[in-house]
């Protein structure tokens, strides 16, 4: 089966909303991504994310020093972070728009009888 397909930015939007949710370690981010739709992100890919997206102003890091165990870098979305994370809601919104409708068309097709199913795919309910 293919890999899902997300909105464009779909990384970035996430990244942006877990980290609203409250400041956290980068080690910490590809569990927390999983649930929206980012399956196991690769650490080395959110941390080249990060950085980007650090140059770019969206989100801000400080060291976290610990006295269990050695500093680590803890990330904060940033006012200019806060401002990308609404205008990318207002494209997901219209992306979940299109695929509601995509989807009840499909449903509909099912229902005429096609197009034929695939093996190992299952119907759209």
């Amino acid at each position: 089966m293919e890999p899902t397909v997300l909105p464009r930015d779909h990384f970035r939007a996430s990244l942006l909303l877990v980290l609203g949710e409250a400041p956290t370690h980068g080690y910490d981010l590809p569990a927390l991504l999983a649930p929206l739709g980012l399956g196991t992100a690769d650490r080395g890919f959110v941390y080249r994310t990060l950085r980007v997206m650090e140059a770019d102003g969206l989100v801000a890091s400080a060291w976290d020093a610990s006295p269990a165990g050695p500093a680590r870098r803890t990330y904060t979305v940033t006012h200019a972070g806060r401002d990308w994370a609404a205008v990318a809601s207002v494209s997901l919104r219209e992306a979940d728009r299109h695929l509601v409708a995509w989807l009840a068309r499909y449903r509909s097709l099912l229902r005429r009888g096609g197009p034929v199913s695939v093996a190992g795919v299952p119907a759209a309910s």
